[in-house]
């Protein structure tokens, strides 16, 4: 598998979905105010990532898809969420979830913050717990726990083509147990996957960089 390509498909989705150009600084202003377990209104959001009004930050959450809003029109989720799903992910001590297994291995990078990370098998059922750190990944337990990767031609919501597909695994034979019949599936150590995951970062920033330094016209 060629990874640094993986990574840098999967950053691009990520920063520019549904063709949403200018989205990558959005992007990690939102996951940083999402951090804090609060909804996040575009007005707030356009202040932290540095934009002249709310209405061009709201303009561009509408355009990406994927982006999870709540009843009072404030943005609640995207990669990071309030919402509950399998992936607990807690900073600085506010429980938070992310979309997928690999979310929570890049999201430290992106936050400059450590992680705890609680998931679950769901082959076994058994508890699967990481401390991430950006640019470390701590103790896993179990320590036999990997990661699953199916590579899918992303459609406009990656959350549906890839992230649905992105668990943690008790163990080797658990993780082939449940990628058995799976076109493009990969079943990796969870150091390899947070590896992929600090590549995925890295290519968000410069996505990100370069849109800063390339407004629109």
């Amino acid at each position: 598998m060629e990874e640094e390509r993986l990574a840098n498909d999967l950053a691009q989705h990520l920063s520019a979905p549904n063709g949403a150009e200018g989205f990558a600084p959005i992007l990690i202003a939102l996951l940083r105010e999402l951090s804090k377990g609060q909804p996040v209104s575009a007005g707030a959001l356009a202040e932290r990532a540095g934009l002249a009004a709310g209405s061009e930050a709201e303009i561009l959450l509408k355009q990406a898809n994927g982006v999870e809003w709540d009843d009072e029109g404030n943005v609640v989720g995207y990669a990071l969420t309030l919402r509950e799903t399998p992936h607990q992910f807690e900073v600085e001590g506010r429980k938070l979830y992310a979309w997928c297994a690999l979310d929570t291995l890049f999201l430290p990078a992106l936050l400059e913050k450590p992680a705890r990370v609680r998931s679950s098998c769901p082959v076994t059922g058994a508890a699967i717990s990481l401390e991430v750190s950006p640019d470390k990944l701590g103790v896993a337990m179990p320590s036999t726990a990997v990661i699953s990767i199916v590579v899918s031609a992303p459609n406009a919501s990656i959350q549906t083509t890839f992230c649905c597909n992105v668990h943690f695994f008790a163990s080797l034979e658990a993780g082939a147990q449940w990628a058995r019949g799976l076109q493009n599936a990969w079943i990796m150590p969870v150091e390899r996957g947070f590896q992929l995951g600090r590549a995925v970062a890295r290519a968000i920033r410069v996505i990100a960089d370069s849109s800063r330094s390339s407004p629109a016209t």
